[in-house]
């Protein structure tokens, strides 16, 4: 993913805590790769009107976790990998939790374009093609898409 990314113009950043995984030598050189807890990465760095971030960890705590402090950001693109289920079990917590219920809907999740990908490397396309068009869509003109599926 990170390398279609770059290939595609995005500056991508990939943050995890796991040293075996923040490993450059696993990513394009152009890609920075930060060796750190995601949430402290986010309470250092906050998200600007120019960012796309896609949330994909390897505990569903630290998802909720993170989209939680991204839902008021100001990203300009919000993923997350992850079943309809379990964002729907999110969104409950983060309802109880006082949380208005319409920050939900700049989550993309599942993140990608429906094209029934399968194999990791499709859904890397299918979640690039939504970052494109999200990148390539003009919301100021009228009667235009927001390429959102």
């Amino acid at each position: 993913m990170a390398f279609l990314a770059q290939r595609a113009g995005f500056k991508v950043t990939c943050v995890d805590a796991r040293a075996e995984w923040a490993n450059s030598s696993r990513f394009p050189a152009e890609v920075e790769v930060l060796d750190e807890e995601p949430e402290d990465h986010l309470h250092a760095a906050s998200p600007t009107q120019n960012e796309y971030i896609v949330v994909c960890t390897h505990a569903h705590d630290l998802d909720e976790a993170l989209v939680r402090r991204l839902l008021e950001s100001d990203a300009k693109y919000l993923g997350r990998v992850g079943s309809r289920g379990k964002w729907a079990r999110f969104q409950k917590r983060f309802e109880s939790r006082g949380l208005n219920p319409s920050l939900f809907e700049r989550v993309r999740c599942p993140v990608g374009l429906d094209i029934s990908a399968e194999t990791p490397a499709e859904i890397a396309v299918s979640i690039l093609a939504e970052l494109v068009a999200s990148r390539r869509v003009r919301r100021d003109a009228p009667g235009e898409s927001s390429g959102r599926s």
